[in-house]
């Protein structure tokens, strides 16, 4: 993939773009086409380096997991091709984090525009077609509400359309959860029939999402769901956020899981497994023996031994328990 060819053709085809769209359009080409590498959170400090320190040929892309260093640098690569002056900067002294600045005259006022796309998920919230946090002026903290309206909009027009009631972006994510709750109200079902019948809900959304191709797109938009249920309220619910286990047999920690304990105020929990499968992400709840053979091939140094406990504590009258509750 020709990064630098792409977006030239591209903007052949829109030459009545200003600079502020053209810009625009450079940050979101770059958080389309890449995603974090999930495989950074191991604790092996020669992969980790090896993962920080990778490259990417803007002209030559061969594959799409990266962090936020080669990232970073791809995106002021692309940028400086087109004539912006970008470049790097650390986000502090003690952090190893980086991000892209760019010194842009804009409407006859100077700004330090700052894009960040690993930070607070942008690389994701772009696929997803919500709005993005980290592209800000450092200088004021001026966010171009109104240019970015007005930019994002003409840019969606020459894209193939959106369908938000099939993608569930944040607006319809929250209208859905309205909905879900009104309906629980008028049929007087309890809070814990409601709790289930959201986990269904985020099952059903990610067995059925097919544009989401790599490991931290879905890692993310699993908690997305969560936060737009408002299902990941301790009140409700202890334990619904995954945790990422790597294959012990893959020595490059590419083949991944993410297991869940879903408790119920104590009541009762079982076992829910996220994985993908032949290029498509599946989401199922699991018995005592399923998350017995998944933690015998996957492991997580920092929370192995808590899933070992919850797995030995499960008991598979639980999981029949909450798939009939409805």
């Amino acid at each position: 993939m020709n990064l630098i060819d792409e977006i030239q053709n591209y903007f052949n085809e829109h030459k009545d773009f200003d600079d502020f769209t053209k810009l625009r359009y450079i940050y979101l080409k770059i958080c389309k086409t890449f995603s974090y590498d999930l495989r950074f959170y191991q604790d092996n400090d020669k992969l980790k380096t090896s993962i920080y320190n990778e490259e990417i040929n803007v002209e030559n892309v061969k594959k799409r997991e990266y962090v936020c260093s080669s990232i970073s640098n791809a995106l002021i690569d692309v940028l400086n091709w087109f004539g912006y002056d970008a470049y790097l900067q650390k986000e502090d002294e003690k952090s190893k984090h980086v991000f892209t600045v760019l010194d842009f005259k804009y409407k006859d006022s100077d700004y330090k525009i700052k894009m960040d796309p690993t930070k607070r998920h942008d690389l994701t919230r772009v696929k997803l077609d919500s709005p993005t946090i980290d592209f800000v002026d450092l200088n004021n903290g001026k966010y171009f509400y109104d240019d970015l309206a007005y930019s994002d909009n003409l840019i969606r027009s020459t894209q193939p359309f959106v369908d938000h009631e099939v993608q569930y972006d944040t607006i319809t994510l929250k209208e859905l959860n309205t909905l879900i709750n009104e309906n629980a109200k008028k049929r007087g079902i309890s809070d814990k029939e409601l709790f289930n019948e959201k986990v269904d809900y985020i099952m059903c959304l990610i067995n059925t999402r097919n544009d989401l191709k790599t490991n931290d797109d879905m890692d993310y938009y699993y908690s997305y769901i969560t936060r737009n249920f408002d299902i990941d309220d301790k009140s409700m619910n202890n334990y619904l956020r995954t945790a990422p286990f790597f294959n012990r047999f893959v020595k490059d920690y590419s083949d991944m899981i993410w297991l869940t304990d879903v408790c119920y105020e104590n009541t009762y929990h079982y076992m829910m497994v996220l994985k993908n499968e032949n290029g498509k992400y599946k989401l199922e709840k699991i018995s005592k023996e399923k998350a017995i053979e998944y933690l015998n091939e996957y492991s997580n140094d920092q929370c192995q031994y808590i899933f070992e406990n919850w797995t030995a504590s499960l008991d598979d009258r639980s999981l029949n328990e909450s798939n009939r509750i409805r």
